[in-house]
């Protein structure tokens, strides 16, 4: 699985276009699928924060950390993203 195969996946998901996803926009609905694609990055793939950071617009991996652990916290109380990320590691496997 290709970084820019999960990040394809994650905006058709969150019906936005790929492009923002690398950007720098940082309004709250980009931000969240960001941090969706770049926890499915870390977890469907064998790149480290600092490879991932870059395949995100040159991010820094502090950042590729906090927005993974975000998505982590959040999964415990919020079924919906549950269902979502499910959704988006089968459609990237098959």
């Amino acid at each position: 699985i290709e970084v820019p195969e999960i990040q394809r996946q994650v905006a058709m998901e969150f019906a936005i276009p790929v492009e923002p996803l690398r950007g720098k926009r940082r309004t709250s609905n980009i931000a969240f699928a960001r941090q969706v694609a770049m926890f499915l990055t870390k977890e469907l793939t064998k790149l480290t924060l600092v490879d991932i950071g870059k395949s995100f617009g040159n991010r820094d991996h502090s950042t590729v950390l906090y927005g993974i652990d975000k998505i982590s916290k959040r999964l415990k109380t919020d079924r919906e993203l549950e269902t979502r990320l499910e959704r988006l590691r089968e459609q990237l496997r098959s």
